[in-house]
């Protein structure tokens, strides 16, 4: 396979989030995307977790009469199966911390408390 321009690949992927976008090249580009998240999820056991993707704005601006205007928009999942998806990818993170812990591979944390205030800047004799 030949390597693809950061350019190239910038302008495939403009393409994928447009959602006027209907060529088949950029229908196989998402089916593939959504084979991929459906292998990933299925590998993690969380096949419970829908992989279809929206046309999601990342942002709204208000025009000139006053009305949202959807700006950004990202072919991606919705909102709720990325939270969720992010939820559990963090669980798993500390689970797997904990277990680290456990066989002994990390130190134990430090105790949080309150931290001594640093002198304020400028300050050549705050530790006098």
């Amino acid at each position: 396979m030949l390597p693809v321009s950061p350019i190239l690949r910038t302008r495939q992927y403009n393409r994928f989030h447009d959602p006027a976008e209907t060529s088949a090249d950029i229908a196989r580009l998402r089916e593939l995307h959504a084979d991929i998240d459906r292998a990933v999820l299925d590998a993690y056991g969380w096949s419970d977790i829908p992989t279809a993707c929206q046309f999601i704005p990342d942002y709204f601006e208000e025009d000139d009469d006053g009305n949202e205007t959807p700006k950004s928009l990202r072919y991606r999942w919705p909102d709720e199966v990325r939270d969720e998806v992010l939820a559990r990818l963090l669980a798993l993170n500390q689970q797997r911390y904990d277990e680290e812990v456990r066989l002994g591979l990390h130190s134990k944390p430090k105790p949080k408390g309150p931290r001594k205030p640093k002198p304020p800047a400028g300050d050549l004799f705050a530790n006098e």
